[in-house]
């Protein structure tokens, strides 16, 4: 993939070592199996933004947040000065990925 813009940081309850930088990804290339799905079987899901804030809500609700905020074409909570802010509604395009690994 190609790593874009940053989109945003976030910070936890404004403590400076919770930080959270979102970037653009644009994806070049989806491989059916590759290193951690063969070796630990880890597993992926894409998501259109919408699903995705519903499915963070229950595991990562403050990542439902920054996307919610995204989406919304809020700026970062923490009040930083990102350039090129004024397009957060591009995020409504974005397909947001979901990491699997399994726990023993």
């Amino acid at each position: 993939g190609t790593l874009g813009r940053l989109l945003g940081v976030f910070e936890q309850n404004q403590d400076p070592k919770h930080r959270t930088y979102v970037y653009v990804l644009t994806v070049t290339e989806v491989l059916e199996d590759w290193e951690d799905s063969v070796s630990i079987g880890r597993k992926r899901e894409w998501f259109k933004i919408e699903d995705a804030i519903k499915v963070l809500q229950c595991h990562k609700p403050v990542h439902a947040e920054y996307l919610q905020k995204l989406k919304l074409g809020g700026p970062p909570t923490n009040g930083n000065s990102v350039p090129g802010s004024d397009r957060y509604n591009e995020t409504r395009k974005l397909l947001v990925y979901r990491d699997d690994t399994p726990t023993n």
